[in-house]
């Protein structure tokens, strides 16, 4: 009973009025934590990286339920991998030289979803998914071997790596939000990004980036 009347009393806090989301066009931020992919089968010892995007978010709302967005992020994306460099020795014997490595993909994504939302008094449910596309602005690759006396000669960092300008995505996303007072929505998203066109080629095999987050933000 005490944990009811505490959150009652926050959610009264916040200021929250009794009206769905109005109609009409309305813009706002968004900003986004999570882990990046890459699928290729160049990569096979792939890990994930740290995913971070953040940028405008624009609403259009037809009806309390329905509405469509279009996003403008800066997401920074990317992987990790491990592997090894084998050498031919002088008698035929060969050495083989470990290194992890990173890559990192820095894009602008424009999204267009559709979104359906369920009020319930002041509070949403809501789901959202629609293509996108990726513009990559810069791509990099670094490599470090576990032998300092190889890596001096041969390990190398955020070195430009060959990517398409633009290539598409599928955004599909689920959360939940408040209507305030203030007329603003707040909300808070599971997002997840899947490329459905290669952005290019590591080590001879297409490569596929990848990454769900959670974000949050608001609209007014």
């Amino acid at each position: 009973m005490k944990k009811v009347i505490l959150i009652t009393t926050l959610l009264a806090g916040l200021g929250l009025s009794s009206v769905a989301q109005e109609n009409g066009f309305h813009l706002g931020g968004r900003f986004g934590l999570g882990e990046s992919t890459i699928s290729s089968g160049g990569l096979p010892s792939m890990q994930p990286k740290l995913a971070m995007a953040g940028g405008l978010v624009a609403n259009y709302q037809v009806t309390d339920n329905i509405g469509f967005n279009a996003d403008f992020l800066l997401s920074s994306t990317g992987a990790k991998a491990s592997g090894s460099t084998r050498e031919p020795g002088v008698f035929g014997a060969e050495t083989y030289y470990s290194y992890k490595e990173r890559y990192s993909l820095i894009n602008v994504e424009v999204p267009f979803t559709g979104q359906l939302s369920v009020w319930m008094g002041d509070f949403f449910v809501r789901g959202y998914a629609g293509p996108g596309l990726n513009f990559n602005l810069m791509s990099t690759q670094t490599r470090e071997y576990d032998n300092a006396d190889y890596n001096a000669s041969h390990g190398f960092m955020n070195r430009q790596i060959d990517t398409k300008n633009v290539w598409g995505m599928m955004v599909y996303g689920a959360g939940i939000g408040a209507r305030t007072r203030e007329e603003r929505t707040y909300f808070l998203d599971f997002r997840l990004n899947r490329a459905f066109s290669s952005f290019g080629m590591i080590n001879g095999s297409s490569a596929f980036s990848h990454y769900y987050s959670i974000t949050g933000g608001y609209v007014f």
